[in-house]
């Protein structure tokens, strides 16, 4: 029995040594530590749930890979610390989740990485796989019979773990919505300014066939025009020229903070501009033009819950 416990002790320690080198010297840290410039630890549990997609590992794609890992990785040690020392979970996810977190503050203090509670709270979900696969395989009265137990109730557990961190993932993350034109705005006097249906036009040398909407400008000094949007979550998206010489300029702010600043493209260039910008709780969109400009497919997709 203490010869197994011997070899079980080495088999833990090296393998702590190689988690260790993955977590302080591999993926270039030690180059990329050299940049970095100030120290960074985030407290706030934000996307532990989040889970690479197949595809990326099939590929592997090497986040994939990382995100992979941050679960897998620390699965061992759910088997190695209890067959060393015996204890209930409680106690052991305690004393292991503030390792975890020792280390992390090692990485942020040594600039070889970020501080991270997400990563901790993988990891430590990690382990807690390869303990309840432990538990489950210990009761067996041969060996064989409890590496058969515990080598199928990691993948049963990890595969549950996976779906439920993508469900999770699923409720809490915005998608895009359908495309929804604005198909009109207001001047600076509260006067509605209706958009032009779509037709065909040059700018310079390129053809422009808009989709939704064309919006005609033909200001010498500035304008400025506003569209409500009720505090929705949004990606906003345009397409933007000048048609003459005169060149011009566009400015969009939301709620009176500027978020684009940009010359439009003249008449000698090939191409407009497309742009999309998202924007958080957007209620008063507001966009200043100087110049000759068209504007066109302006439009935006609300951000959604799916039960939404």
């Amino acid at each position: 029995m203490a010869k197994n416990r011997k070899v079980i002790l080495i088999i833990t320690i090296l393998y702590t040594v190689l988690i260790l080198y993955f977590m302080f010297f591999a993926f270039g840290r030690i180059g990329a530590s050299h940049q970095i410039t100030e120290y960074e630890f985030i407290f706030t549990p934000m996307d532990f749930y989040h889970v690479p997609d197949l595809p990326d590992l099939f590929r592997f794609s090497l986040m994939a890979l990382f995100g992979f890992g941050n679960f897998a990785a620390f699965i061992p040690f759910g088997f190695l610390i209890p067959m060393l020392f015996p204890m209930r979970y409680v106690r052991f996810i305690t004393l292991f989740f503030l390792s975890i977190m020792v280390v992390e503050t090692v990485q942020m203090l040594s600039y070889l990485g970020s501080g991270d509670i997400n990563d901790a709270i993988q990891n430590s979900i990690g382990a807690s796989i390869g303990y309840a696969a432990y538990k489950l395989g210990s009761n067996a009265k041969t060996i064989k019979k409890q590496l058969v137990i515990s080598g199928f109730s990691v993948l049963f557990i990890f595969a549950a773990v996976w779906g439920c961190c993508e469900v999770i993932e699923t409720a809490l993350t915005k998608k895009e919505g359908p495309f929804i034109a604005i198909n009109e705005v207001k001047d600076a006097s509260g006067i509605t300014v209706q958009h032009t249906a779509p037709y065909r036009f040059e700018l310079g040398r390129e053809k422009v066939l808009p989709q939704y909407n064309v919006f005609s400008f033909k200001e010498q000094t500035a304008a400025v025009y506003t569209s409500e949007l009720s505090g929705r979550d949004i990606i906003l998206y345009f397409k933007y020229g000048a048609t003459g010489n005169l060149g011009g300029s566009l400015a969009i702010s939301v709620d009176g903070q500027q978020l684009l600043l940009t010359e439009a493209p003249t008449y000698q260039e090939e191409t407009a501009e497309t742009y999309e910008i998202p924007i958080e709780k957007a209620n008063k969109l507001t966009i200043t033009i100087k110049g000759n400009a068209r504007l066109w497919d302006l439009g935006y997709r609300e951000m959604k819950y799916f039960w939404n």
